[in-house]
């Protein structure tokens, strides 16, 4: 579908020479940049350019084994998981379910249930974190955990 002003396209929404819908806009109506892009079957959109007024728009979204991930078109990430388990160890390695672009991730975890537990996060990559939970009791294992990952896709 094509919007036109004076005979000039100006906007246009649809699948425009492949299976991708896609809304795109033109000031000039010669010149199109592409706004949105749904992929079939993905459940992922993309936005080539930040949203009108600044912002961030969604570039992707997606979930696998390791937990969850959305980027963002200004290059932020975030990943995430909820339950994490290592059990019976004291410390556990999550592989996060989208890379980093380097190992500066803010990395944050939280004890479920009632444990009195102290976590904190060693090794930090691009690809991984490694939870250790201190106890003041002296135990040893590591409770199912929600965490969560900040930082820089692109």
């Amino acid at each position: 579908v094509l919007f036109q002003t004076g005979f000039s396209g100006r906007a246009e929404f649809g699948l425009t020479g492949d299976d991708d819908f896609s809304v795109k806009l033109s000031a000039d109506g010669s010149t199109w940049v592409e706004a949105l892009r749904l992929a079939p079957g993905d459940e992922v959109y993309s936005t080539s350019n930040p949203p009108p007024g600044g912002g961030s728009g969604v570039a992707e979204s997606g979930s696998n084994a390791n937990g969850e991930y959305i980027r963002f078109t200004d290059g932020t990430q975030m990943c995430w998981k909820n339950d994490f388990v290592a059990a019976g160890s004291s410390a556990g390695v999550w592989t996060f379910p989208a890379p980093f672009v380097d190992a500066n991730a803010a990395v944050t975890a939280t004890a479920l249930g009632a444990f009195a537990r102290f976590i904190t996060m060693t090794g930090v990559t691009a690809t991984t974190a490694t939870l250790n939970t201190y106890t003041q009791d002296g135990g040893t294992e590591l409770p199912d955990t929600s965490i969560m990952a900040l930082g820089r896709w692109s």
